[in-house]
């Protein structure tokens, strides 16, 4: 599988985001099979969006966010796009 490249010209892995309940934390589950081995506060990656206000098919954007925990709701969230609790798994990453 061929590595993606980010805006900042970053050699990326595209995979799905999902809750690893034996580390209690988000992990990433690539497309060749390989785990990102858990994801960590300030561990930065990129988020697929999907706009549905312009078309039916949406408009597809990737957002450069990191992730963090709050320790008062003891979840964790995407900065500037999720609040704690409501992060979407399974949604594609890249990292």
């Amino acid at each position: 599988m061929e590595a993606l490249e980010s805006k900042v010209g970053e050699r990326m892995k595209l995979g799905r985001l999902f809750y690893d309940s034996s580390e209690q934390r988000l992990n990433i589950r690539f497309e060749d099979g390989t785990y990102s081995g858990g994801l960590r506060c300030g561990d930065g990656l990129e988020f697929r969006t999907v706009d549905f206000t312009k078309s039916r098919l949406g408009d597809e954007a990737w957002v450069h966010t990191s992730i963090e925990y709050c320790h008062t709701e003891q979840e964790w969230y995407l900065v500037g796009l999720y609040s704690p609790g409501e992060i979407p798994v399974h949604n594609l990453v890249r990292k």
